[in-house]
Parts: C-alpha cells; sequence; structure tokens
C-alpha cells in the first residue's frame, strides 16, 4: 500500500512541471519506511529518484513502467469494486 501510495503522489506531482525533488510524506509511515520503500520503486524501475547530500532519496517522476503500474493497479481496484457491486446486487 505505501509504493501504491508513493506512486500515486509523484503522478499527481509531475503534472506541476517542477525539475525538483518531489516531497513525499505520507502520515502514519515513518520517514525510514518511505525511504525504503523509495529504493524498491527505484529498484523495480518505478521511479527516478535524486540524493541529498546525507543520502536521502526523493522522486522525481514516474518512469513508463510506473505509470504502467498505476494503470493496471487501478484496474484491478475497479474490477474489484464492480465485482462488489455485482454480487450485493445478486
Amino acid at each position: 500500500m505505501v509504493i501504491y501510495r508513493i506512486l500515486e503522489k509523484v503522478e499527481k506531482s509531475e503534472y506541476d512541471f517542477t525539475d525538483g525533488p518531489i516531497p513525499i510524506i505520507l502520515p502514519g509511515v515513518p520517514p525510514a519506511v518511505v525511504q525504503y520503500h523509495f529504493l524498491l520503486l527505484q529498484d523495480a524501475g518505478f521511479i527516478k529518484t535524486i540524493a541529498n547530500d546525507q543520502g536521502m532519496l526523493a522522486p522525481t517522476r514516474l518512469t513508463w513502467q510506473g505509470h504502467d503500474y498505476l494503470d493496471n493497479a487501478s484496474d484491478v481496484v475497479i474490477d474489484a469494486v464492480e465485482n462488489l457491486f455485482a454480487e450485493a446486487q445478486s
């Protein structure tokens, strides 16, 4: 869930057309956990990142793979909700 939330925030901020790092704060998620997920997303090729002088990562944009993941994840969620409504109406 953390990965999906990060990708959503990065995708939304990309439309601001900034070149700098995208600040990501997830309430209830420790910064170290967010940093770890940045690393996982970078390793998977879903985001591009930069590091500050202390080595802390910050995403700068989604990759094609990151956009594809979000699109597919959204389709899965929509399908699941539609199935729940169909079952409830039966």
